[in-house]
């Protein structure tokens, strides 16, 4: 059904490179635990009038999430695909959708037409290459933003932010040199 919906978009929107949708979340029992989640993000977020990266990313839309996307074959290698400098599954997608959504229309279908599930714990990932990764993803949309100085001054928001937690992390662990870095 999803590639069904997805192809009669891209039919119809013959302009559009890449598609994604909504999504269901299920439980590890594959029970719907949270209907049209990314739409739901969404509203959150503008209710509470907040802008992250992933809005300024995307245009306010929400983030696309791997198993909901669709993507013409030009676009995927136009944009150049997924970005070695990454590790452990965390902030790659993310960057290359940017990377996309910068050369390509994007469209975000407000159906779920996937799911997505959420596991009890997140035991066994090692969260670390989520904080390695965030430096590498913001040195790539700089990259990827490098003829557009309204979106770069908007990334240094994110360096500011990662680098200020960064040395509170290391302060509060007693490592004094690193913070200082």
């Amino acid at each position: 059904m999803k590639m069904e919906k997805q192809l009669d978009f891209a039919a119809a929107l013959p302009e559009i490179a890449f598609f994604y949708s909504d999504m269901d979340t299920v439980d590890d029992k594959g029970r719907v635990t949270e209907q049209a989640f990314l739409g739901k993000r969404l509203e959150r977020r503008r209710r509470k009038k907040r802008r992250n990266l992933v809005s300024i990313i995307f245009d306010d839309r929400p983030p696309p999430y791997p198993s909901t996307v669709f993507i013409k074959k030009n676009a995927f290698i136009e944009a150049g695909a997924f970005s070695p400098l990454f590790r452990g599954n965390y902030h790659e997608d993310l960057e290359f959708f940017s990377r996309v959504a910068q050369r390509f229309p994007i469209y975000f279908i407000p159906q779920s037409l996937a799911q997505y599930r959420v596991h009890d714990s997140k035991s066994g990932r090692d969260v670390s290459n989520w904080d390695n990764n965030w430096p590498v993803l913001l040195n790539r949309l700089w990259e990827t933003w490098q003829g557009d100085p309204q979106m770069q001054a908007q990334l240094l928001y994110y360096y500011a932010k990662y680098f200020s937690d960064k040395g509170r992390y290391l302060l509060r662990k007693g490592d004094y040199s690193g913070a200082r870095v």
